[in-house]
């Protein structure tokens, strides 16, 4: 379940970078927060489409073709990798300090739990994501349990049509034992009806030569 998960997200998330959207929900599983920075980052991507050269996996592999085309499509920005220099180090250090002072700040001058906008807004963006995620799942259940009562109802119309067909076909065996009966006792009548002739042309012939 968690791997369909995963792949759902990863679908959702190429089709807002192909679709240039401002929110990317790379942080609704953990396949796409690995992938981040190679979708849409600074890496370099290379993606591999396995597929099958026969018929029973058409649909699977259209799939498959049609999702590495939308992969295709995302632009990525590479660069060479940089060590971690100090004052990098300092810069994102300082920067998080900032941000909690700001959000402790916040929390003092008001009478209750109170956030800085940016932390706020991007709290507002992930709780409209998993809304949208759960609306996604709630949309993809009906439409399993739609399918699953109308194959409930095919198996159950296939059933019916099983057992009517296995009525006919043991009335069509019954009839064709009775009539091997039947063929079988004519056919013995015949044989001693011939039998009784050829018995008689015997008697006659002798009672000529007497």
């Amino acid at each position: 379940y968690m791997g369909n998960q995963s792949l759902l997200t990863l679908g959702r998330v190429i089709n807002a970078l192909v679709e240039g959207q401002p929110h990317i929900p790379y942080r609704e599983s953990k396949l796409t927060r690995l992938l981040q920075d190679s979708l849409g980052g600074k890496t370099k991507t290379c993606i591999i489409a396995t597929i099958a050269p026969v018929a029973a996996s058409l649909d699977e592999t259209v799939s498959t073709l049609e999702y590495a085309q939308r992969a295709k499509s995302i632009k990525n920005r590479p660069e060479v990798n940089q060590r971690m220099a100090k004052k990098h180090v300092v810069k994102e250090m300082m920067e998080a300090n900032e941000e909690l002072q700001r959000m402790l700040l916040a929390q003092r001058e008001k009478n209750g739990v109170y956030l800085p906008v940016e932390v706020y807004e991007r709290n507002a963006e992930e709780r409209q994501a998993l809304m949208v995620r759960v609306h996604d799942l709630e949309t993809t259940l009906t439409e399993l349990r739609r399918r699953c009562r109308g194959q409930a109802k095919q198996l159950n119309r296939n059933t019916v049509i099983l057992q009517q067909l296995e009525s006919q076909l043991q009335i069509l065996e019954n009839n064709n034992r009775n009539y091997l009966i039947n063929f079988e006792d004519i056919q013995n009548r015949i044989m001693d009806t011939m039998e009784k002739k050829k018995k008689k042309k015997k008697k006659k012939k002798y009672s000529a030569l007497i």
